[in-house]
């Protein structure tokens, strides 16, 4: 597969075995570990302070910037969650300074909590945007905010918002905790007042993100033109 994909995935603890028990069903590991490609990397999303943004960017530009020189004819495909988005945007900001184009960017609801990129922006060299976020009236995370909302042509795009958790966005819904119902408004982590979803709605908005983002990711080529229909969350 002609193809180099790169994904950094979202905000988690320090060790690399709770992180990848805690994301296990995270969209941005499936689509790195599914895809064909030889070529491709996937990149633990940064600590909750957020310090080390600037070497994850780091890490995942350099894993591109070798494989352009190895593979020159090679299109580039990313993904990432969370603050992993913007970190995939730093990227292709880094890219857009060589002139190299990125021919896909595949978003789970993008936010900026660090001050090492500035990622609202979509840099022109961007060919395709995806990105599923979550809808404001949901009062999921409203202190977080949102990246990658603004680009240009010739960025071609499509969005959409669902009725989720930041969490079910990127693949891994709030699970209803012993004791809770269903029904019960989930209240996130560190937040002072519940969300507007309810535990049932969280688990099916996961399901329901990745019947929308599935075919873009299909059609983009992150899995080097086989159709994946099948969904981890």
């Amino acid at each position: 597969m002609d193809a180099i994909i790169l994904g950094i995935d979202g905000t988690g603890v320090i060790s690399k075995s709770d992180y990848k028990r805690e994301m296990a069903t995270s969209f941005v590991r499936y689509i790195v570990n599914r895809s064909p490609a030889r070529l491709k990397k996937y990149i633990q999303g940064p600590w909750y302070e957020g310090f080390d943004m600037g070497l994850i960017v780091d890490a995942g530009y350099t894993f591109i910037n070798l494989s352009v020189a190895a593979q020159p004819k090679c299109k580039i495909y990313l993904t990432g969650y969370s603050r992993g988005g913007a970190g995939v945007i730093g990227v292709a900001q880094r890219l857009s300074e060589k002139g190299v184009n990125v021919d896909g960017i595949v978003l789970f609801d993008a936010v900026d909590r660090s001050l090492a990129v500035n990622s609202s922006e979509i840099p022109r060299n961007v060919l395709r945007l995806v990105h599923a976020r979550r809808h404001p009236q949901a009062n999921s995370r409203g202190t977080f905010g949102s990246s990658g909302t603004i680009w240009h042509a010739p960025t071609r795009t499509n969005q959409a918002f669902f009725w989720g958790t930041h969490g079910a966005l990127g693949g891994v819904p709030n699970l209803a905790p012993q004791g809770a119902k269903s029904t019960d408004l989930i209240t996130e982590y560190l937040e002072p007042t519940p969300s507007n979803i309810s535990y049932a709605q969280d688990k099916r908005c996961a399901t329901e993100v990745w019947a929308w983002a599935s075919p873009h990711v299909n059609r983009l080529g992150f899995f080097g033109g086989k159709v994946d229909q099948t969904s981890n969350a």
